[in-house]
C-alpha cells in the first residue's frame, strides 16, 4: 500500500539544486542562515540580487547555483555553490568555480565567495575542501528545515534527509593497491623517523586519497595535523576558525617561523608548511626524500604547536 511506503523513491542531486534555489528566491530566513553558514554577514545586506541554476561558461565550465547579495555599502557580492551527493568531482571542478568567481568580479560583482553543499560523509571523505571558501552539510540543511513549523518544511527536511541516506548507502570506493603501498611505505618511515606523529598503520587506501592524517597525543580534538601530500601542503588545521581569521592572525603571526604561513582552509585556519608534492604515480621508494620532508614539516608543526598553543 501507498500508505506504507516512502514518499520519495529517489532525490536527485537536480533535486536539491531546485530545492536550494527555491528557498533562496522565496524565503529571506533562509537566504539569512545560508550566509552565516558561509561565513558571510547577513546583517550588513542591503538587497538579494536573485539566484540563478545551472550557470554555463563555455570556457570554465557551470555552476550548480549561484546566487547574488548587495551590501549597505553598495557592493555587489556573489555566492558559487556546487553541490554534491554522491558524484566525483571532475579535475580542477573547484578551481573553475573560483576561475568563474574572478571573472565575475573583473564584471559586474565586486566580491565572490565559492561554496561546497554536500553530506557530512561526503565532506569527511574528500580531499577538496580547501578549495572552496567554506561547506554546508545536507544535516544542516535538514535540521533548518525541521525547526520550521509546517508542513512544507517537513516534506523538504525528507527530501533532504533522503539524499543523506543515498550517500550513506551509495558510497562504495575500492582500495587501489598502489595508494595503499605509498601510504604503507610513509607509515613505515613515519613510525621510524617521527613516531611523535602517531600515524595509524594504513589499510586498504582508496585510489587517489593523498592526505596523511596524524594523530599525535597532544593535539586538541578541533585541531588537525594533515599532509596533503598531492599539493605538498602540511597543515596544522584549527576547525571552525575561518570566521574569527583576523584574531587567529593577529594571536599567532608573532610566533610563526619563517617556513610557515597562515592561511584559511574551508572552515578553518591553518599554519602551513609548504613541501614536495607527492604521487601515486611514482613508486613511493623514489619519492622517498619527499615524503621524509613532508613528515619533518609536519612534526615541526607539532613542535610549534606544543610550544606555544597546548597549554595555553
Amino acid at each position: 500500500m501507498r500508505a506504507d511506503s516512502q514518499s520519495l523513491k529517489a532525490v536527485r542531486e537536480r533535486d536539491i539544486d531546485l530545492l536550494l534555489v527555491e528557498e533562496l528566491a522565496a524565503t529571506p530566513e533562509f537566504r539569512t542562515w545560508l550566509l552565516r553558514e558561509l561565513g558571510q554577514s547577513p546583517d550588513l545586506i542591503e538587497d538579494f540580487v536573485g539566484v540563478w541554476h545551472s550557470v554555463s561558461d563555455s570556457e570554465l565550465g557551470e555552476s550548480d547555483i549561484e546566487f547574488g547579495v548587495m551590501y549597505r555599502d553598495e557592493t555587489r557580492h556573489l555566492v558559487l555553490l556546487e553541490n554534491k551527493i554522491n558524484a566525483k568531482f571532475q579535475d580542477e571542478q573547484l578551481e573553475r568555480y573560483r576561475q568563474r568567481g574572478k571573472k565575475a568580479t573583473a564584471d559586474e560583482w565586486d566580491a565572490f565567495i565559492t561554496g561546497l553543499v554536500a553530506p557530512e560523509s561526503y565532506v569527511a571523505r574528500t580531499d577538496r575542501t580547501d578549495v572552496v571558501d567554506a561547506t554546508v552539510t545536507y544535516e544542516a540543511v535538514r535540521d533548518w528545515f525541521w525547526n520550521r513549523d509546517s508542513r512544507r518544511a517537513d516534506f523538504k527536511a525528507e527530501m533532504v534527509s533522503e539524499a543523506i541516506e543515498q550517500n550513506r548507502r551509495g558510497y562504495t570506493r575500492e582500495p587501489d593497491e598502489d595508494v595503499t603501498l605509498l601510504h604503507r611505505y610513509y607509515w613505515e618511515l613515519a613510525r621510524e623517523c617521527y613516531p611523535e606523529l602517531g600515524m595509524d598503520r594504513p589499510d586498504g587506501v582508496p585510489g587517489g586519497n593523498l592526505w596523511v592524517r596524524f594523530d599525535p597525543s597532544t593535539l586538541q580534538t578541533d585541531v588537525k595535523l594533515i599532509h596533503k601530500m598531492g599539493r605538498g601542503n602540511v597543515d596544522l588545521q584549527f576547525s571552525g576558525t575561518a570566521d574569527q581569521a583576523d584574531a587567529f592572525v593577529e594571536r599567532y603571526e608573532p610566533s610563526v617561523e619563517d617556513e610557515m604561513d597562515i592561511v584559511r582552509t574551508g572552515q578553518s585556519m591553518s599554519i602551513r608548511i609548504n613541501a614536495p608534492p607527492i604521487s601515486e604515480a611514482v613508486t613511493p621508494r623514489e619519492q622517498r626524500e619527499q615524503i621524509k620532508a613532508g613528515q619533518q614539516a609536519a612534526y615541526l608543526l607539532l613542535s610549534w604547536y606544543e610550544l606555544y598553543i597546548r597549554d595555553t
